[in-house]
């Protein structure tokens, strides 16, 4: 396709006019970046009115989703944002800059919709080149500068022309971070801003909150949102709360803002008058992210929004395609809003549970879904003919149901899994729910592929209508979870998780129905979505712990083979090309490591020894102190830096043959140079994909540890196994012997912070590689500041306790090393101020407790006091033991615990009376008799234990903690019962 320059009018009307609802069309126009360069061209002001504003059309028709972002790519190669800006810059008229604005808004909304996250449903991946090129430039839009360009447009109150509308939209489908909401609500005029920044004597300043002031009410941009709301135009008053709401989410400054000006009583107006379904939705949706980043929570509102909700996804009550008036996509937007609603939050789940959105979803995904003939219906059909063992069938790929009702499926699992997540009775609700009958979908009935007949005569199954038969929703899971779309798989996935985290649904419904086989065989596929295995192995994370049937037959079907490769890295499959993408994905690691912490947990000896020679303890022990695996990213790098030279200097091997093709060597040349750059950008992405996971990755690589110790024979396990590794084999610590070679543990640098932190006493020698493996992480984890990481100190604190319970000589490796036992004393010490994980004192005085009660003689239950065996030279003293803890401080430091809560501390004998037969209670008794126990056992909850990875604002069924005053009672008694046994120097061994 070629276009003269300049072109006329009338041909670019026919670009325009064969491109719209044409992908393939579009395609091909996008990959003529000549023409792509001469149509960014024409936006400027130098060009007739005609001309822009058809050049403007034709990029809004690129830009607008058609499933391949090949178009997208080439506008950004184009320049096309800065383009569309610099138009916008120079005076034009109104209809010019209405097409300008509606370019630019569908722009950035698709480069918004690849930079993510999502805000509906899940997305075809792109290539980490792309979403670098929609990153920068998604930034370079929400930078000062840009915004100075493209707000002052939503001051214009002709609403008419459309142009703040679009600057409206374009914010409400563009906004997803943080750091751009807060540049928007932060923008003011160039000239308030010169107004602001005056120099001012300190009385004359203006008051953030005074009649004047800049950012009144919420800033400018809010203010002028709230006066479109004004207007009677429905489309101006849609995109106004869509925009109010994409401002207010997760931003407590403006959810304040406009419920303390009359903004939210201006949504509940709307709400509650208006007869448009968009404008209910978009006043449901605005609502809603006002609720939720309230600090005040406003149950009447949220029913008032429910109760709209409700209306949106009840099914339809007859077979007649006029039967109701509400869209598929209204229906999905629905769906959207009460996920957002409700999503980690039990108070807003239980509500919208009462109001009876847990029925309404599950009878729409009923209309939506025809169960093939001969599949169960029920529950009770799957257990009585067996139906868990056979595979259910699912529609065929070639069927031409709407896409529209594939995301409308997706928005319902969704929402669903949303209500179950953190409700034990929704998630008994779901499953026992009799969904009766319910017509089919109006959309359903008007495809054709879908019209119901009893029988199939060609001997493959045909859908039915299901006429007179009841289903359950569990049945319906076996055909969504199979699915051909992988947004429905992923959402089933995440339903699944939601599901299986009741001890009770995942002990009957969930096995009974093999949905359990179904949810593994996600994992196991290598051809799966890489998201789709991510959602689906928290699923399986929760099939794994102690008290799941599933466990053993997952491992005997080659799980944790499977994690393996997931925490190891893996080619994802790429359903495009066919093919293993070329860059190592280790996105699932995280995740595999959890699966793995809950599956040696309560597991025999046995067990963790085959799951941890498959793993390798090599490769924990580096998870454990750098959170990556270092020398197999090396090897990677090194391998796709040779692939990408072999590429370029084979296509330029080439060219010396093609010579006589004028042109082609350019491209070829200018293909292999992309290519190149592509591989190198892919391998920067992977490397800050991994940076980002290091956190997760190192807390659960210690929780493992602290499972695997969690009994005499496990501690024997960890201290046997780590003590074969050779320090630096370690990569962590081979680099810092190389680079400090006069160095110490206490001075090395903690792989989760770049502070120092300061030390009681000297540094002691340098690193002797003769130091136990365990010993050398621990120290080196726990000499971080505890609040720079809180939940890794909480699990090697944790970790720690559980190996303090070890036997004398293990306990002896623990109290020769003086840099971890300051490291103990810097962990009480700084938790007590304030620390986030406040709960990691009560392990932390536990070690000292069980290290204590070791060197007094204490090994066995009885409290007898016979020979250590092996080797009794390695035995610490009590004397001993209470001399290093006095040196690294923890003495000291214990007894102003105490002092703290007004109790008073015994110095000596006679103090405190606790006698070598009488043991404290609690985690006291735990580890001062014998090692069967661990310390870090998890409380008895209602709903079962805490399994897989869940959102960074809720705790994944763990039960509340105990109130911080008896929280602090324990530590205090652990204490006191510590320096009880500190003092005491009943009992004694052989000093080192």
């Amino acid at each position: 396709m070629t276009v003269q320059t300049p072109p006329t009018v009338d041909r670019l009307k026919s670009i325009k006019n064969r491109i719209i609802g044409n992908p393939t069309a579009k395609t091909e126009l996008s990959q003529d970046i000549p023409l792509l360069e001469v149509l960014v061209e024409c936006l400027a002001s130098a060009y007739q009115d005609a001309i822009r504003i058809e050049a403007a059309h034709i990029i809004t028709s690129l830009s607008i989703n058609t499933g391949s972002d090949n178009a997208l790519a080439c506008l950004l190669r184009a320049d096309t944002p800065r383009g569309l800006l610099m138009s916008l810059t120079s005076p034009s008229s109104p209809p010019v800059q209405a097409a300008l604005a509606r370019a630019l808004r569908s722009l950035t909304a698709a480069i918004a919709d690849v930079v993510g996250p999502s805000v509906s449903g899940l997305r075809p991946e792109t290539t980490a080149t792309l979403r670098n090129d929609a990153r920068i430039a998604l930034d370079e839009i929400f930078m000062v500068e840009t915004l100075d360009v493209v707000l002052p447009l939503l001051g214009h109150h002709h609403y008419s022309d459309g142009v703040a509308v679009s600057i409206a939209q374009l914010l409400a489908r563009s906004l997803r971070v943080a750091q751009h909401r807060t540049a928007v609500t932060e923008w003011l005029p160039s000239d308030e801003r010169a107004k602001e920044s005056r120099s001012r004597r300190g009385w004359e300043k203006l008051s953030a909150h005074g009649v004047n002031a800049p950012a009144r009410q919420g800033g400018w941009v809010t203010r002028n949102l709230k006066t479109m709301l004004d207007s009677r135009a429905h489309k101006v008053q849609e995109a106004a709360l869509l925009a109010l709401g994409t401002l207010a989410k997760e931003n407590v400054a403006i959810a304040s803002a406009l419920t303390e000006h009359q903004g939210l009583a201006s949504v509940v107006n709307i709400l509650a008058k208006s007869r448009s379904p968009d404008l209910q939705l978009a006043a449901c949706l605005c609502a809603t992210h006002i609720i939720r980043a309230s600090p005040q929570p406003n149950d009447s509102i949220a029913s008032m929004v429910i109760s709209v909700l409700n209306r949106f996804i009840s099914p339809p009550s007859t077979f007649s395609t006029a039967s109701t008036s509400v869209s598929i996509q209204q229906q999905r937007q629905a769906c959207n809003i009460l996920h957002h609603l409700v999503i980690d939050d039990p108070p807003l789940c239980k509500l919208a549970f009462t109001r009876g959105c847990l029925n309404n979803l599950a009878r729409l995904l009923s209309s939506l879904t025809i169960i093939p003939s001969g599949e169960p219906h029920t529950l009770t059909d799957i257990v009585g003919d067996s139906g868990k063992d056979r595979k259910p069938n699912t529609i065929s790929e070639s069927s031409d149901e709407p896409p529209s009702l594939s995301v409308l499926r997706e928005a319902i699992l969704t929402a669903l899994a949303a209500l179950a997540l953190l409700q034990h009775e929704i998630r008994m609700a779901l499953t026992e729910l009799d969904l009766g009958e319910v017509p089919m979908h109006p959309a359903l009935t008007a495809s054709s592929d879908f019209v119901a007949s009893e029988g199939a005569s060609n001997g493959e199954y045909t859908p039915t209508l299901n006429g007179g038969k009841h289903k359950e929703l569990l049945a319906l899971l076996r055909l969504t979870i199979k699915s051909p779309h992988p947004g429905i798989r992923y959402a089933t996935a995440e339903l699944m998780r939601a599901l299986t985290r009741s001890v009770a649904v995942l002990r009957t419904s969930v096995v009974d129905s093999g949905l359990g086989q179904l949810i593994l065989e996600r994992v196991m596929d290598p051809k799966e979505d890489r998201r789709v295995v991510g959602a689906a192995l928290k699923a399986v994370c929760n099939g794994v712990c102690e008290f799941s049937p599933l466990r053993d037959g997952y491992v005997k079907e080659g799980l944790v083979e499977r994690l393996v490769k997931f925490i190891r890295g893996i080619e994802p499959f790429d359903a495009v090309e066919g093919s293993h993408s070329p860059v190592l994905d280790t996105s699932l690691r995280p995740i595999a490591l959890w699966a793995i912490k809950n599956l040696v947990k309560k597991s025999d000896d046995n067990k963790k020894s085959k799951v941890m020679t498959e793993l390798g303890w090599g490769t924990l022990a580096e998870l454990m102190v750098s959170g990556k695996l270092e020398s197999r990213g090396r090897l990677r790098r090194v391998l796709r830096e040779k692939k990408a030279k072999n590429r370029r200097e084979s296509v330029m091997g080439g060219i010396v043959g093609s010579m006589d093709i004028d042109g082609e060597s350019d491209v070829m040349v200018q293909n292999a140079v992309d290519d190149s750059s592509d591989t190198e950008e892919e391998m920067e992405q992977e490397e800050a994909d991994m940076d980002q996971d290091i956190p997760a990755v190192q807390e659960q690589a210690i929780h493992i540890v602290r499972n695997l110790s969690e009994n005499e024979s496990g501690i024997d396990m960890v201290f046997g196994e780590f003590g074969k590794i050779n320090l630096l084999d370690i990569p962590f610590f081979a680099t810092q012997e190389s680079k400090m070679p006069s160095a110490s543990f206490s001075s090395l640098p903690s792989p989760t912070s770049t502070a120092s932190f300061p030390t009681l006493s000297p540094a002691p020698p340098r690193i002797s590689p003769s130091l136990h493996p365990i010993i050398a992480i621990l120290t080196t984890i726990l000499s971080a500041p505890p609040s720079a990481a809180p939940d890794i100190t909480l699990q090697a604190t944790f970790t720690l306790a559980n190996l303090s319970n070890g036997s004398p000589s293990q306990q002896a490796l623990i109290l020769s090393h003086p840099p971890l036992l300051r490291a103990i004393r810097n962990v009480l010490a700084e938790s007590g101020r304030g620390f986030e994980g406040g709960d990691v004192r009560k392990p932390a005085v536990g070690a000292v407790l069980a290290l204590a009660k070791g060197c007094a003689g204490v090994v066995s239950s009885a409290g007898s006091s016979h020979g250590f065996g092996g080797d009794a030279s390695k035995v610490i003293t009590s004397a001993r033991c209470r001399k290093e803890m006095s040196e690294a401080g923890v003495l000291g430091t214990l007894k102003r615990i105490c002092e703290s809560q007004g109790g008073v501390v015994g110095v000596g004998i006679g103090m405190v009376h606790h006698h070598p037969h009488h043991h404290p209670t609690s985690a006291g008794s735990k580890v001062g008799l014998g090692h069967s126990h661990s310390y870090s056992a998890t409380p008895a909850i209602s709903g079962g234990p805490s399994t897989s990875p869940t959102t960074p604002t809720h705790s994944h069924l763990v039960a509340h903690a105990a109130p911080l005053m008896d929280t602090d009672k324990e530590v205090v008694e652990l204490a006191r019962s510590a320096l009880d046994w500190l003092d005491h120097d009943v009992y004694g061994g052989t000093v080192m």
